[in-house]
Formats: structure tokens, sequence, C-alpha cells
């Protein structure tokens, strides 16, 4: 019964070519479309597992609540860093993080420029590397990254641009036509799938960011990461949060009931995701109105 249903099905098949050529071409991208949706989404919740202490890392971000719609941004204001170091509790370690790009050049021993290319940069204190527990093959982030114009580079950028993660030490790159940046450090190279994939780090004293007081200016690429003490969970730090917030967005009145939140690691490239969304949704509705 089998052998002769099994004929049926391919004299039928191959009486209507047509026909059969859509349905397989049709299968055969919906198969290859969940294949690479998982794929995708499996990369995707793969982010930021790798580091040791993820459980007790958290990434701060910015909430509004207007009266029409809600707004948020994965970004901090700048002076929030160093208010939040001396004033939220439980806090063990905090650091900025600031995403830029810009064009490294890099030249030989005898002054001929080998190296011309557009990167992404990151500007940090020493401090984000104990939140990460990031090791360093040479050199220390207390020491490394404590000076203006001083930069670290991972071990491929180093043997890239110099041969050896060795003899990076010491070298100098520039940045644009006017920063030079010593190299004063090199640490292991970071997982891809992580939110801040580093080769360059230069430290955070040469960043110029503007003022240091304006508490409703959030860049989307400043960040900020605190690692909490052990045994103090999130639910700990939500009263001294809400002081936080309550004195310096309250109290100075900055516009949409503005506040910081702390947001887990492990959720935050999916929660990023779905900021976009809500924003492009408030958009929508806005448009509609």
């Amino acid at each position: 019964m089998f052998r002769l249903n099994l004929k049926i099905a391919l004299r039928n098949l191959w009486k209507y070519k047509g026909y059969t050529l859509i349905n397989i071409l049709g299968l055969s991208i919906g198969m290859a479309s969940c294949i690479l949706i998982f794929v995708f989404i499996s990369y995707q919740m793969s982010y930021d597992k790798g580091f040791k202490n993820k459980e007790r890392i958290y990434r701060v971000v910015t909430h509004w609540k207007y009266n029409a719609f809600d707004d948020f941004s994965s970004g901090v204001p700048i002076p929030f860093i160093p208010a939040a170091r001396n004033e939220l509790a439980g806090i063990e370690k905090i650091a900025p993080m600031v995403k830029r790009w810009g064009i490294v050049h890099v030249k030989d021993q005898s002054g001929k420029e080998v190296i011309k290319k557009q990167t992404d940069i990151y500007y940090t204190e020493p401090s984000f590397f104990d939140i990460f527990n990031i090791n360093w093959q040479f050199g220390q982030p207390l020491q490394a990254l404590q000076e203006p114009n001083t930069a670290a580079l991972s071990v491929s950028r180093a043997i890239s641009y110099f041969g050896s993660a060795k003899n990076a030490i010491g070298k100098s790159i520039t940045l644009g036509t006017k920063i030079n940046l010593k190299i004063t450090g090199v640490f292991d190279d970071v997982a891809a799938n992580t939110s801040f994939p580093l080769n360059i780090v230069i430290s955070y004293k040469t960043l110029q960011e503007g003022s240091t007081d304006c508490w409703d200016c959030v860049n989307s690429s400043s960040n900020g990461y605190v690692l909490l003490k052990e045994g103090f969970d999130k639910a700990s730090l939500e009263s001294s949060l809400a002081k936080f917030n309550k004195k310096y967005y309250h109290d100075r009145k900055i516009s949409g009931n503005q506040n910081n939140q702390l947001q887990p690691l492990e959720g935050s490239i999916l929660m990023s995701v779905m900021i976009i969304l809500l924003k492009q949704a408030s958009v929508n509705i806005r448009s509609m109105a």
C-alpha cells in the first residue's frame, strides 16, 4: 500500500511540475526563514552571559513619563556617575561607558602612516574593568587609564596595529588629527556578543563631555554600569534610587518626570529592542492623533 501511494504521489508531482516547484520552493524558504530566525534570536539571547558577576551587574537607564506618552533611553545624564557614586547605597563599583566613532591613525617607527581606519572607540574609567572582570595582559587599568590621552587595546587590535600585544605598550596612535594617545595597556579580547565589543578604550578624562551639571542632557551612547555589593539586590536599592531621582529630577523640576532605573545586564539587549519598538509605536500614535 505504501509503495502504491508513493508512486501515485510521485506521478502527480511529475504531472504538475509548476505546482510542485512552487510548493517545494515555498517549503524551502519557510524552513530556511525559521532556521535563520532561530539562529538570530539564539545569538541575541546569548548576549552578556559570559561575565563572572553578571547577576550583580546592572545598566542604568533613563525613563520619561509625559502626559501623552512614555520615553526611554539606554543613556544617563553626564553628572549621574559622580553623583550616584557618592549617594547610592549598595554600589560596589560604578563606571561610565561612552561610545564614539573616530578615525585612528597608526604610524611605523619611521613616522610613515601605515593604518588609517574608522572604528568604534569607548571612553571609560578603570573601575569598568573591575565590574566586568576583564583580564589585562599588560598594564593595570587603575594606573593605565588614570591620565588623559591614555588608551588600552584589545589583544587582537594590538597585534593588528603593532605586530604583538607586548610591542604595543608605550606606542602611540592618533585619534582624528589632533589627539595623540599613548598605549598603556592591553586587555583580553571581549566576546563579540556583548553590549560593548571593546577594541580601543580611552581614559574617561580624555573625553570632553560638555556641561557636568546638565541633568536633562541624555545621550543613548553615554551609559552607566553598576556592580552591586554581595547580598545587596536591586530591590534593596530602590528606596535609595527613589530619593536620588527626587533630588536630581523632581526637585529641579526636570521635564517629563524624568528618572533613572536599573536594568539587569542580561536583559539589556532585549530591553533595547523593546525600547526601539515602543518609541516607534509612540511616534505612530502621535502622527495618527
